[in-house]
């Protein structure tokens, strides 16, 4: 039930030596009902090698320092009264180089730091927290938190019941077999191969299983917007098969043993209508809360061309 997935190099766009499961659960987590893939915990922290940019490895350098000197009050408390200035711009962007560079690495890198040092996930969370409080911008706090932004084509879905469902989280889960036609942030990608990708012929006989495919989850009793759940209001589901989307989103640690992290992809709501999935149809993105500030369709190349100068804006910072 499980399939490999290639080791990674300091090229762009490799992928990540890894496992995929689909119908089993985390061996410290069996209750999960999403698809989850492991990776070995980090050799070194934090995690720099010569093959990382400049600004990656300086990311990781300054985070390290603050993580080993400040205790989390005294940091909270300081970047509770940051506006979006300088510090927080600089911070944005060593931010985006550092989860660019290796989405994976970097989330082990926020949750299994040494027993002595403050955790950067606190961190992150405050920091993200308060680009969005002096901000109010939609595409600011979806570009810089998401560790994924996608261009894919949706070949299929599959629904996964929770058989120990008791009124309380998720009821059913739509697992979502994706190929990626454009990757704007997210360079090391965990991949099924299509040699080896024979779980969903054994066990979901509807999902994708040839080509080089992307798999992401989400719950279907999450809500969108005005407490409705993950439709489109008209009950019928909100990500289909057979259309491209713009996708944002992060990897979430389900739990860690003594040897693995085990994870799972979704999309980040924040504060998007769309929640973080975003239709494209006729040549159109469906942006339905104008949450780029284009409209509500927007040509796909306008829509993409937005978005990249809104993250070479913060990737590329200078006062």
């Amino acid at each position: 039930m499980k399939t490999k997935i290639l080791l990674f190099t300091f090229l762009l766009h490799l992928l990540l030596l890894a496992k995929v499961d689909l119908n089993g659960q985390p061996p410290c987590q069996p209750s999960t009902i999403s698809y989850f893939f492991s990776l070995p915990h980090l050799q070194n922290y934090p995690p720099i090698n010569s093959g990382m940019p400049y600004e990656t490895i300086i990311g990781y350098i300054v985070g390290d320092s603050v993580c080993k000197t400040f205790r989390a009050d005294t940091l909270n408390s300081f970047i509770q009264k940051l506006t979006f200035n300088d510090t927080l711009k600089y911070y944005m962007k060593y931010y985006y180089w550092m989860v660019d560079y290796n989405p994976l690495v970097f989330l082990q890198y926020t949750i299994n730091s040494p027993q002595n040092y403050l955790k950067p996930r606190f961190i992150e969370e405050d920091l993200n927290h308060q680009i969005w409080n002096s901000t109010k911008s939609v595409a600011l706090d979806l570009i810089s938190e998401s560790y994924y932004i996608l261009h894919v084509y949706v070949s299929d879905t599959i629904n996964v019941e929770n058989v120990n469902w008791t009124g309380y989280g998720c009821k059913n889960m739509t697992v979502v077999s994706s190929q990626i036609i454009d990757t704007l942030k997210g360079k090391v990608i965990p991949l099924l191969e299509s040699e080896t990708n024979n779980i969903a012929a054994k066990n979901s006989p509807k999902l994708q299983t040839t080509g080089n495919i992307f798999i992401f989850n989400f719950c279907n009793q999450w809500e969108r917007i005005n407490q409705v759940e993950l439709n489109d209001g008209n009950g019928n589901a909100w990500l289909l098969p057979n259309f491209e989307y713009i996708l944002f989103l992060k990897p979430r640690i389900i739990c860690n043993d003594s040897t693995n992290s085990y994870l799972s992809m979704y999309p980040i709501k924040n504060h998007s209508q769309s929640f973080g999935m975003y239709r494209i149809q006729d040549g159109f993105v469906h942006d339905i809360g104008n949450d780029f500030g284009l409209g509500e369709y927007v040509p796909v190349a306008i829509f993409k061309q937005n978005l990249q100068t809104l993250i070479n804006q913060i990737k590329y910072y200078l006062p």
